[in-house]
């Protein structure tokens, strides 16, 4: 096991190659200690590209640094998992550790589908959103994004054909009866306030 590291405005980057096991764990730990005591780090960035192989002891390292960051109110992040430690990572529930990846799944074909969900709704949501705050106040524009939620499941009820439960129906109309009595005083005020 070695362990490599560099420090830059207050990162500091360790990387890790080899086989990681409870006979290079003791030391690795006693290692990265030392490390964060020397540098004190805000963000320590922990790139394990270069591991071969790990089994618990690994674990017990990773918790261990997070937990010496979170000490001095710092962060940790894990770059580069390799899969077979990934594996052991989701195995134990440490999914945050396993590092998956954020464009997995990105392809051709769905792009124009990413596309449309990045850019129009989100970007023409928005401008709809600042333009409607012309006509009305803000509180009352607002409370208009308390809608997404109830309608996104009867979308996709009516487009896919998805189930909606008893639960995500009494949210459902929760959602609605709420919004409505926030937002129907406030266009009866304004309606008054024209005429």
């Amino acid at each position: 096991m070695e362990m490599k590291y560099k420090t830059e405005n207050r990162q500091l980057t360790i990387t890790l190659t080899g086989e990681l096991d409870h006979h290079a764990a003791k030391s690795l730990m006693d290692s990265i200690d030392r490390c964060m005591e020397q540098n004190l780090p805000a963000k320590t960035l922990l790139d394990l590209g270069g591991l071969t192989f790990t089994d618990s002891s690994g674990i017990a390292v990773l918790l261990r640094a997070q937990r010496r960051m979170a000490q001095v109110q710092g962060a940790m992040t894990v770059v580069n998992t390799p899969p077979q430690a990934g594996r052991v990572f989701q195995a134990a529930g440490l999914e945050s550790f396993a590092n998956i990846p954020v464009f997995a799944g990105y392809t051709l074909q769905n792009l124009p589908y990413v596309l449309f969900v990045s850019v129009g709704v989100a970007g023409i949501g928005f401008c709809a959103y600042f333009l409607a705050m012309e006509y009305q106040p803000a509180s009352v524009v607002s409370l208009v994004y308390f809608f997404k939620p109830a309608l996104s499941p009867i979308l996709g009820w009516a487009v896919h054909g998805e189930e909606i439960s008893q639960n995500m129906l009494l949210g459902i109309v929760l959602i609605v009866i709420g919004s409505l009595c926030a937002i129907i005083p406030g266009i009866l005020e304004s309606r008054r306030e024209k005429s």
